[in-house]
């Protein structure tokens, strides 16, 4: 499961970094669908984070409880709030010179809430199978901790402080490079995770996802 959790996830941050990188860079009325398509794939993905880090818990810790009901709440608030977003009734957006200006109703507050809970309950799991590690496997950990942290601070930065507090639309631009820059910190974390560490083994992976 941690195997099928963490591919979910990579496949998902992939298309939020293409769908992001789009919409801020070519400013159209495409890009304002493209951003509802942001906010979507990133509670997903966050939700997708969430699993790759409990069943990487359990892993370790097989004993363990899982709060797995807690998990499938999550999910199913994640979906009540999919068609929010896509028919702009969580935020509304439009094109000027430059840059999309995004005005949120009261339900983004929410929104926000459920985000930050799957990000805190994510980094706990994170924490606790750090904590119970040793050896080669604490210092995978601390890679994959570390790594993590770093790239959900950069992506709140760039998608949530940076917009509401930077006016200058070509500031504004540059600094969307500090998300993708947190992703690539990632990205190096868990493939030294995976290859020096052996997280898992890639090989049985593919031989499975080939049969």
């Amino acid at each position: 499961k941690m195997n099928r959790w963490y591919f979910a996830f990579a496949a998902l941050v992939a298309t939020w970094v293409v769908c992001n990188f789009i919409d801020s860079n070519w400013m159209s009325e495409f890009s304002r669908l493209l951003l509802r398509f942001d906010y979507l794939l990133g509670i997903f993905m966050m939700w997708a984070f969430l699993n790759f880090s409990k069943e990487l818990y359990l892993n370790y810790h097989p004993h363990a409880q899982s709060k797995g009901k807690y998990v499938s709440i999550l999910f199913i608030i994640d979906v009540f709030f999919a068609p929010l977003i896509l028919f702009s009734l969580l935020f509304t957006s439009k094109v000027i010179p430059d840059r999309v200006v995004v005005t949120y109703s009261i339900l983004f507050v929410p929104f926000i809430i459920i985000l930050l809970v799957q990000i805190m309950m994510a980094v706990r799991y994170l924490i606790l199978t750090r904590r119970g590690s040793r050896g080669v496997n604490r210092s995978m950990m601390n890679a994959i901790y570390a790594t993590s942290i770093i790239a959900i601070t950069a992506n709140l930065l760039t998608n949530f402080v940076f917009p509401k507090y930077v006016q200058s639309p070509s500031l504004l631009q540059t600094l969307s490079t500090v998300g993708y820059l947190g992703l690539l910190v990632f990205t190096f974390g868990m493939y030294w995770a995976i290859t020096r560490k052996k997280l898992f083994d890639v090989r049985v992976v593919v031989a499975r996802s080939a049969a």
